[in-house]
């Protein structure tokens, strides 16, 4: 079955510098129902999996993340993960993917997504503290493509290419970008057969037209669909077309 990953971007989270004057528990309450009623649009609208992020909180810092947020996001994902019969993700943002094993791993999740991942030494970390928790969660990594001239295309084959011989990824997300944003067949047919060699699924990250998707099918085990206003596009064209 083609994959389709929606996105619920949470609304600014204790600790972020949106709340004004709310409370933490104000801030809470507001980010669990929005996230609530954004969680059972996805479902409606044909998400077969869900990822979890703190998308209200930017700007991000980097590095760092307050422990009232990590408390409400825990909170939040511990609750939708109750009710949820699809698989749920989390990410939080920015670049704190030992924190978001932890999360996921604590609350029940499923998998995690790791971004531009150009360290092995950092998705080591991920490993092994996945093997502490003695988790099952999965990992997602999103490595960034980039081919507008052959180095870069050189570039970016021998980073999935290391990233998959280390064994560090559960799943391989491409997010491409700049002028490039749409992968020509031979450097998706060349990704593929890197990810079937490894034996992990492969998924595509961005925005999507209803058109491409079934093309897309052909190459990739699903999409990461960023945007909620195209996916919502994308659904009513595929009703109103059967």
């Amino acid at each position: 079955m083609f994959q389709q990953i929606g996105i619920l971007k949470l609304k600014p989270l204790p600790g972020s510098p949106h709340l004004g004057n709310s409370s933490s528990f104000e801030a809470l309450q507001e980010a669990g129902l929005a996230a609530l009623k954004e969680y059972k649009h996805l479902i409606k609208q044909g998400a077969t999996q869900i990822l979890i992020e703190n998308s209200g909180d930017a700007p991000f810092t980097h590095g760092k993340f307050a422990a009232e947020g990590f408390s409400a996001f825990s909170i939040l994902a511990a609750a939708l993960k109750d009710l949820s019969k699809a698989p749920l993700g989390v990410e939080i943002r920015e670049h704190q993917p030992i924190l978001s094993m932890a999360l996921a791993s604590t609350t029940g999740c499923d998998f995690i997504r790791v971004r531009q991942a150009s360290s092995g030494q950092k998705l080591g970390r991920i490993l092994r503290y996945r093997s502490k928790l003695r988790s099952a969660v999965r990992i997602f990594v999103e490595v960034i493509w980039r081919e507008a001239n052959q180095k870069q295309l050189s570039q970016s084959l021998r980073l999935v290419s290391e990233i998959l011989k280390d064994r560090s990824a559960d799943a391989l997300v491409i997010r491409s970008i700049g002028s490039e944003k749409e992968l020509p067949e031979t450097s998706l047919q060349a990704i593929r057969e890197l990810a079937q060699t490894a034996k992990i699924p492969l998924y595509l990250s961005g925005v999507f037209e209803m058109s491409q998707l079934k093309s897309l099918s052909r190459f990739c085990s699903g999409v990461i669909l960023e945007s909620p206003m195209k996916f919502r596009q994308r659904h009513r064209e595929t009703t109103s077309e059967a």
